[in-house]
């Protein structure tokens, strides 16, 4: 089982891919915008990360450089 932050905006299909892999046996934490998974992903406890490029308040793209410039190695 694996700890996957789930980065997306649009809830309904936010919800439908969480209950996929959950019932793959995943643990799946849900961050809507930028700033929920900036805060969320700097913590380095997920085994991967699932990225939507455009966010309401930035870039996926933007968040996955910066997360690799502090030295993450999280697969994305």
């Amino acid at each position: 089982m694996a700890k996957l932050l789930l980065v997306e905006d649009d809830r309904m299909f936010a919800e439908l891919i969480r209950h996929a892999l959950r019932e793959e046996g995943h643990s799946v934490d849900l961050a809507a915008d930028y700033a929920q998974a900036r805060g969320a992903a700097s913590g380095g406890e997920y085994d991967g990360i699932l990225l939507d490029v455009t966010l309401p308040d930035g870039s996926g793209l933007n968040l996955a450089r910066e997360l690799r410039q502090e030295g993450s190695d999280t697969p994305i």
